[in-house]
């Protein structure tokens, strides 16, 4: 009997033993699943105990750390949250006002910035629709100039923004010629600005525009 007893407190001295080394380890931050196995497989035999086998459990878990998001992941889920044409790639701007020489008429077009598509450095690229047209006793006159422009810009105080450029393309008419065209302009607004024209369609004098220039 007295052997027996001796074996049991050497049996719980190892697993009080171990639980304390586990505690340290534990509090150092460097307790790791295996080593809490290893304790809670250790300690199952002591006599007349089942503390050691509950403790290690709960090492165990303290060392089990919460996953977290990788920025990877945040980025994959954030982005389902941003709607296609939420920023709008291509500016694009109305255009109206009228032909003021060699003869008064109407002008009226479209233009649609490519911001991502500059030849020159320092330049922007700019697609023009116009349409020059009168209408008179002897019918509709119309010139639809399509040319592709490139446009640079400066800033100014108080937001307000002045360009300049030049575009070449063809001149729908009559009969279609190559032409081109010289143009300067201020924006005033993000939305609101105006534009002055020049254009040399192939053939006659040199079209004078002024339109008030109004962004979508």
């Amino acid at each position: 009997m007295r052997i027996l007893a001796r074996e049991r407190a050497r049996g719980n001295a190892r697993g009080r033993l171990r639980i304390g080394t586990m505690g340290l380890l534990a509090g150092a931050g460097l307790m790791t699943p295996h080593l809490a196995r290893a304790a809670d497989a250790g300690t199952s035999g002591v006599v007349g105990t089942t503390e050691p086998r509950t403790l290690a459990a709960r090492l165990n878990a303290r060392t089990v750390q919460p996953e977290t998001a990788t920025p990877l992941a945040l980025t994959a889920s954030r982005a389902g949250q941003i709607g296609v044409g939420t920023f709008s790639p291509f500016p694009i701007a109305l255009r109206l006002g009228a032909n003021v020489s060699p003869r008064t008429r109407f002008a009226a077009g479209v233009d649609v910035l490519l911001p991502r598509l500059p030849l020159l450095p320092g330049f922007q690229s700019r697609i023009d629709l116009d349409a020059i047209f009168s209408v008179n006793f002897g019918g509709v006159s119309t010139i639809v100039p399509l040319t592709f422009d490139q446009i640079y810009s400066h800033g100014l105080a108080g937001g307000i923004r002045v360009y300049g450029g030049g575009g070449i393309g063809p001149y729908f008419g009559d009969v279609t010629r190559f032409g081109g065209k010289l143009l300067v302009g201020a924006d005033f607004t993000s939305r609101l600005g105006a534009e002055a024209d020049v254009h040399f369609s192939g053939a006659g004098d040199a079209l004078v525009t002024v339109q008030l220039r109004v962004g979508l």
